[in-house]
């Protein structure tokens, strides 16, 4: 299975910056830069090296830059990693229950993350 090349910047420039700092894209975007959207998609496994990172579900193989991993601590614990993760991170996803964890939502007259040139929430 050949895997899908994903990439958030345009093939005609060279990308430097971080993943971050891309204005998130919407799925129409992301499907007019050739790029693929997969749901009902579990990941299993995340191998990366050097060059890049390979996420494989049940039925597709996707190849990145960058994968984010984004879900609870110990569902991300049912996800193999190569190399593995290390071993403090691993007891995290296998010790840390939900509920002890907040989110927390702030709301501001002015948009704060544009005024100091963020464009993603975690940054």
């Amino acid at each position: 299975m050949q895997p899908h090349q994903s990439s958030p910047c345009s093939s005609s420039t060279s990308c430097t910056q971080h993943p971050c700092t891309h204005p998130p894209l919407s799925p129409q975007e992301i499907k007019s830069k050739g790029g693929v959207i997969l749901t009902a998609s579990p990941a299993r496994h995340i191998a990366q090296d050097a060059q890049a990172v390979a996420v494989y579900t049940d039925k597709h193989a996707v190849l990145g830059k960058y994968a984010v991993v984004a879900m609870p601590p110990h569902l991300s614990g049912r996800i193999t990693y190569d190399p593995p993760l290390p071993a403090r991170r691993a007891q995290l996803t296998q010790r840390f229950p939900m509920g002890t964890t907040v989110k927390c939502l702030g709301f501001f007259k002015t948009p704060v993350r544009r005024a100091g040139g963020w464009h993603c929430i975690a940054c």
